[in-house]
């Protein structure tokens, strides 16, 4: 798959193809140079947002929102339903199949000037790519968003706990507050892992069933039917 604009090299579709065949799930073209409008700008909020994409999935990703790649169409079927219909899905699918231990290779490209205007705006897309990356990895694996902010929290709640204690020779309420919030909110991550752990289990059992479902072999019967009637 690739975006209409003219900025990927078709040329490089085979080298996609080849890395699938090679054992991979996803194959992406990782773009060398940023050639949109305000780049300084761009380059700094897509860098960002690619550090703290591959903190959260605990993988390298060269390019996150990259629109030339190819993937296994039965790996993508599992995650349609969780897939957005804005041109957001390409990293939503890269979060999903990083967090969920499948295979993304990279291949390094060209990327050609846009034709056309280019969409970009600075605060809008920074916000909305910030807040997919987040709400993705919370839905596959909550604890890198829940655990982190836990954790920051109750470390600044002991500090100030024990500042005030020196110092006042008493705790604040703040310094209560701050580490029931901490742990209230590590508690949500813990609940919120073992819904996912539930979910994939499911999932797993599900594909299990219907692997092991008979297939039914046509008779005489059904192969003397027009093949619009035939049983299916």
């Amino acid at each position: 798959m690739s975006d209409a604009d003219g900025t990927y090299p078709s040329r490089d579709l085979p080298r996609l193809i080849e890395a699938i065949l090679h054992g991979a799930d996803m194959a992406v073209g990782a773009r060398t140079v940023e050639a949109g409008t305000m780049r300084p700008l761009r380059t700094f909020a897509k860098e960002s947002i690619r550090r703290l994409a591959g903190y959260m999935t605990a993988s390298e990703i060269p390019d996150l929102n990259s629109g030339f790649r190819a993937v296994r169409r039965d790996v993508a079927l599992r995650f349609l339903p969780v897939l957005p219909t804005t041109h957001s899905w390409v990293s939503t699918i890269t979060l999903a199949l990083l967090t969920n231990g499948y295979r993304v290779d990279y291949l390094p490209i060209a990327y050609f000037p846009r034709v056309g205007h280019s969409s970009f705006h600075p605060i809008r897309d920074t916000y909305n790519y910030l807040s997919l990356v987040v709400r993705t990895v919370t839905y596959f694996n909550p604890l890198k968003v829940f655990l982190p902010v836990s954790l920051l929290l109750f470390l600044i709640g002991l500090s100030k706990g024990t500042y005030d204690l020196i110092f006042n020779l008493r705790f604040r309420e703040s310094d209560v507050v701050l580490v029931v919030v901490a742990v209230l909110i590590g508690m949500m991550g813990i609940l919120a892992d073992l819904i996912v752990m539930q979910g994939r289990r499911d999932f797993i059992a599900t594909e299990i069933q219907v692997e092991r479902l008979p297939v039914r072999e046509p008779d005489v019967a059904d192969e003397a039917l027009p093949r619009e009637m035939a049983p299916r």
